[in-house]
């Protein structure tokens, strides 16, 4: 159909212009092309995840091992606490049984039963 109702266009995708010389540089692409090439060297969204649910995998494994050396060092600072305890409540012990050793002759019942709780406690039988 050739006539006023034709289309102007040819179907051609280069640029119109006034020069026969029409280089690679000119053509024009389709709207969207581009950005299907793009999407194409993207990684796929399933491998996208893959690599987002192995990061998280990753992160969550170091904030474990530093949740294990936390505890760790936690334990430790404890059982410096407790050993110090139990060295006090020694000393402690040791002077009261030093205290009753001092007056053996004058202590009653209670106070020589005491000290020889404490004596085999600190000093064994």
């Amino acid at each position: 159909m050739i006539g006023p109702s034709a289309s102007a266009s040819s179907g051609s995708k280069r640029k119109s212009g006034d020069g026969d010389n029409i280089s690679s540089s000119t053509l024009i692409r389709p709207e969207g092309r581009d950005e299907t090439k793009k999407k194409a060297k993207r990684p796929s969204s399933k491998r996208r995840s893959n690599d987002i649910i192995e990061e998280e995998y990753s992160k969550m494994t170091v904030e474990q091992e530093e949740l294990k050396e936390m505890q760790g060092q936690q334990l430790q600072a404890m059982q410096q606490v407790a050993s110090a305890q139990q060295e006090a409540v020694r000393a402690k012990k040791m002077e009261m049984w030093y205290t009753l050793n001092q007056r053996k002759e004058e202590l009653d019942e209670f106070e020589q039963e005491m000290w020889l709780n404490l004596r085999i406690e600190l000093f064994g039988r």
